[in-house]
C-alpha cells in the first residue's frame, strides 16, 4: 500500500489518525490493522502560539514482531555539497548475515527540521496482528457498512436495495437486516467515486454510511521551540518559491481509471437533430411514443415506458428509472420540467433482456431512460440527492523519487529547497540484497538523514539510517 494524502492548505491543526483498516471476510466487520497518530501543523497562522517543552502524551514504543533484517547504508562520499550527486549503497542481510532480497521504503529528509526518526514508534497504535500465512487469503475488495431508514427515521428491512456506481455505470444490489444495517463490498479502485442508493419500491429512504473504525480524541497540539522553528522555515520557503512563481512540490497523481460498462440503449435520440420543442413531454409526444409523459390534474407529470417485447403493444406497469448525468431518479415530474435546451441525448432501454442484464429488478418493471445534459453540477430531487455518497478507495499512485542526476541540471537561480528530498515506498533490492541510491542534493545546508525500512519475502523486516552533513 502506498500513496499520498492531499492535506488541504487550510486544514485545522491537530493530532490526526492515519488508519489502515480491512474487513473480516466472514463477518465483514471492520478491523484496524495499523494506526498512527499524525500531528499536523499549519504555517498559515498569523500569530505563533507560545512554545512549550512537551508534546501530546505519547505511549511506550510498540515492539513490532519480525524485526530481524540488518540494514546497512554506505555513503560513497562523506562530504556532500548542495546540488551534488549523492550516492549510497544499501545492503540487506538476514539475522545470520546472509544477503537476502527485500522490498524497501527509502526516505531522505532534513533531520534538523523533521526531528526524530522512525525507530521510536511512539505514535504507533497497536492493531490486529496477522498470521504470516494470512496473505494467502486476502482479497482486494473494499467493504463498507451502512444503515437504511424511512423518512421518519425508522429502520427498514429491505430485500432489494439498489446501488449504482456512475463511474463504472454499473448497478448492484444488497439487502438490510431487521435493524436496517447492511454491508456491501466493491472491487478495489483508486481515488474517489460517487455511489447512489435507490429503493426498489420508490420509497423516500434515508441511508447512512457508517464509520469503519471508532477513533478516540488525542488532544491538542503542543508547539515546541523546534516546531515553531520548522513553521518559520516553511513560511520562508513558500515566499522564496512564490517569488519564482514555482512550487516546492509539484506532485501529479495518476488519474484514477475505472472499468466503464458502456450504456447501450435500445433507442437513442440526439436532441440537436430535431426541431426545437418547448418541453421534454412535447418532444416525446411528437417524436416517439416509446416514453410517454402524462400530465395529471394537479399539474404534475407521470411517465410510462413502452414494452418493446410485448405482443399486445402495452406499457410497463412500473415507473421508468431515469439516469440523468449519472444520477438516478424516479421523479418523472422533475424530468418533465428540465430545460430541453440543455438536454443533449436521451437513451431508452425498453427490451426486457437488456433491462434484466444491465439493471435487474430496478429496471425490469418500468424500463430505464438515460439523459445527458450540458448543465453543470445537476442535482436530482433532494430526497434522492441525499442518498448519493462520495466514497474513497485506494490512494492514486504518484512518483516521488527525488531528482535523478540523469534528468538534467537545475537552473542556477531556481530555488531547490526540499526538506523531504526523496521518498520511494516501492524500492526493491537485487537478488543479492543490494540497491544503489542516486539523487541530487537540495540547496538546504543542514543535516540530512537517509532512513530505510526493509521487508523480506518471509515477512521479516528491519530498519536503518545514516546522517550526513550538507555544506554550502
Amino acid at each position: 500500500m502506498q500513496g499520498y494524502y492531499q492535506i488541504p492548505f487550510d486544514l485545522k491543526p491537530g493530532v490526526y489518525h492515519l488508519v489502515v483498516s480491512g474487513s473480516d471476510q466472514a463477518s465483514k466487520e471492520p478491523v484496524a490493522l495499523a494506526e498512527a497518530l499524525i500531528p499536523i501543523y499549519n504555517d498559515l497562522q498569523a500569530e505563533a502560539p507560545p512554545a512549550a517543552e512537551t508534546s501530546w502524551e505519547k505511549k511506550d514504543a510498540i515492539p513490532l514482531p519480525g524485526a530481524s533484517l540488518q540494514v546497512s547504508i554506505e555513503l560513497l562520499s562523506d562530504s556532500i555539497r548542495r546540488r551534488e550527486n549523492v550516492r549510497a549503497r544499501i545492503r540487506i542481510r538476514d539475522e545470520n548475515g546472509k544477503p537476502v532480497p527485500a522490498g524497501l521504503s527509502v526516505s531522505v529528509r532534513d533531520y534538523s527540521l523533521a526531528g526524530r526518526p522512525i525507530p521510536g514508534q511512539e505514535n504507533i497504535v497497536a492493531g490486529k496482528i496477522l498470521e504470516p500465512n494470512t496473505g494467502l487469503s486476502l482479497d482486494s475488495m473494499i467493504s463498507f457498512q451502512g444503515s437504511i431508514s424511512d423518512s421518519l427515521g425508522q429502520a427498514l428491512k429491505v430485500g432489494i436495495l439498489g446501488l449504482y456506481s456512475s463511474k463504472e455505470q454499473v448497478m448492484s444490489y444488497l439487502k438490510s437486516d431487521e435493524e436496517g444495517r447492511f454491508i456491501f463490498s466493491l472491487p478495489d479502485f483508486s481515488g474517489s467515486k460517487p455511489i447512489q442508493f435507490v429503493d426498489y419500491q420508490y420509497n423516500d429512504i434515508k441511508v447512512k454510511i457508517l464509520s469503519d473504525i471508532e477513533l478516540e480524541e488525542k488532544g491538542a497540539l503542543v508547539y515546541t521551540p523546534e516546531v515553531l522553528s520548522y513553521l518559520q522555515a516553511s513560511r520562508q520557503r513558500k515566499k522564496i518559491y512564490q517569488s519564482h512563481h514555482d512550487l516546492e512540490y509539484a506532485l501529479e497523481p495518476e488519474a484514477p481509471s475505472f472499468n466503464i460498462q458502456p450504456l447501450d440503449p435500445d433507442d437513442r435520440y440526439l436532441i440537436q437533430n430535431y426541431d426545437r420543442f418547448e418541453s421534454i413531454p412535447r418532444f416525446f409526444a411528437e417524436v416517439t411514443t416509446a416514453l410517454k409523459f402524462k400530465e395529471e390534474k394537479d399539474g404534475r407529470f407521470n411517465a410510462k415506458m413502452f414494452n418493446s417485447d410485448s405482443e399486445s403493444r402495452s406499457f410497463y406497469s412500473g415507473k421508468p428509472l431515469f439516469i440523468i448525468d449519472g444520477k438516478l431518479t424516479w421523479d418523472a415530474n422533475f424530468i418533465a420540467g428540465l430545460d430541453i435546451a440543455q438536454v443533449e441525448e436521451v437513451g431508452l432501454f425498453n427490451g426486457r433482456e437488456k433491462l434484466r442484464q444491465r439493471f435487474g429488478p430496478l429496471g425490469i418493471h418500468g424500463g430505464v431512460a438515460t439523459i445527458k445534459t450540458s448543465r453543470p453540477g445537476l442535482s436530482v430531487p433532494p430526497a434522492e440527492e441525499e442518498d448519493i455518497f462520495l466514497i474513497d478507495g485506494l490512494q492514486p499512485q504518484v512518483g516521488f523519487p527525488g531528482l535523478h542526476p540523469k534528468e538534467g541540471a537545475i537552473a542556477p537561480h531556481a530555488p531547490f529547497l526540499q526538506p523531504q528530498l526523496y521518498w520511494n515506498p516501492d524500492g526493491q533490492t537485487d537478488e543479492h540484497g543490494e540497491l544503489q541510491l542516486d539523487f541530487i542534493q537540495s540547496d538546504d545546508v543542514s543535516t540530512f538523514c537517509i532512513e530505510i525500512v526493509a521487508q523480506g519475502q518471509n515477512g521479516a523486516w528491519g530498519c536503518g539510517r545514516v546522517a550526513y552533513r550538507v555544506y554550502p
